[in-house]
């Protein structure tokens, strides 16, 4: 399983570097549709677990123009139009649906909620890219929560005693999580360090730690979401992950935490 993940990561993660490097606004945007679009389908292919049939080719569809809005020429605004689209698709996937009316608001619910949750959430890295600085900030981002993801998985893995949260992920290990927040912590004070910006290290460290935090409340959330539905990953689309939603958990929570720090000028 370990080589599997270090191997899926060795294929995956350069092509996405040069992308967000070197692509173009309308390469990267592509990127994000795809990513965000997939995320959705497997999102749809929990919730039907538990909701029935939804409307998952058009609820993907949106999910992906939702979290490429930011990216293109429609801004932030467009991702507000495609918003206000799902819940449209929502409330007439309740209306032609046959049969008893009792469960209609969970189907409003599990429609909505991929559009949300990937490609609302993944917005904010494509809206992070449309900022001056904005291939830095996304390099930045990447690093911290990825690092932080897989220090506290090989941490947890080799230290951890202590559950986390065994309710909803009982792998999870306090020791992991500490061992992935320093981690986080770290490589954020390194690559302040080499971009030369001018945050004192302990605030440098501060901002790691939080992105830490949030991706590790992503990666619960996502636990938690597993659990409910009776699966163990989202997918199989990388060999010794999962699904992308089971890679990219922790960058979905992280990603609107960071876009509000640098917004607010904290960065």
């Amino acid at each position: 399983m370990h080589l599997k993940r270090i191997l899926s990561a060795a294929a995956l993660l350069p092509p996405v570097l040069l992308i967000v490097w070197y692509g173009s606004p309308l390469l990267f945007a592509a990127l994000v549709a795809a990513v965000g679009g997939l995320m959705a389908w497997e999102f749809y292919g929990l919730l039907g677990t538990r909701f029935g049939p939804l409307p998952r080719p058009v609820g993907t569809v949106l999910a992906a123009a939702v979290a490429a809005a930011p990216a293109l020429p429609t801004g932030p605004e467009g991702a507000l139009v495609f918003l206000a689209f799902a819940v449209i698709v929502a409330a007439l996937a309740l209306l032609l649906r046959p049969g008893s009316l009792e469960s209609g608001l969970g189907q409003i619910a599990a429609t909505l909620l991929p559009v949300l949750y990937a490609g609302g959430l993944l917005s904010f890295a494509a809206a992070l890219q449309g900022l001056p600085g904005g291939r830095e900030h996304l390099l930045y981002l990447l690093a911290v929560t990825w690092v932080a993801d897989t220090a506290a998985f090989y941490g947890g893995t080799a230290l951890g005693r202590t559950p986390l949260s065994p309710r909803v992920s009982p792998k999870k290990t306090v020791e992991g999580s500490v061992i992935g927040v320093l981690a986080g912590a770290a490589v954020s004070v390194v690559f302040q360090q080499m971009v030369g910006a001018s945050l004192p290290w302990w605030g440098a460290a501060l901002v790691g730690l939080v992105l830490a935090v949030a991706g590790q409340v992503g990666d619960l959330a996502e636990s938690l979401c597993k659990r409910s539905a009776g699966v163990k990953d989202t997918g199989r689309l990388i060999p010794g992950h999962g699904g992308l939603l089971d890679r990219l958990d922790s960058l979905l929570f992280a990603a609107p935490v960071y876009y509000a720090i640098v917004r607010l000028r904290w960065l």
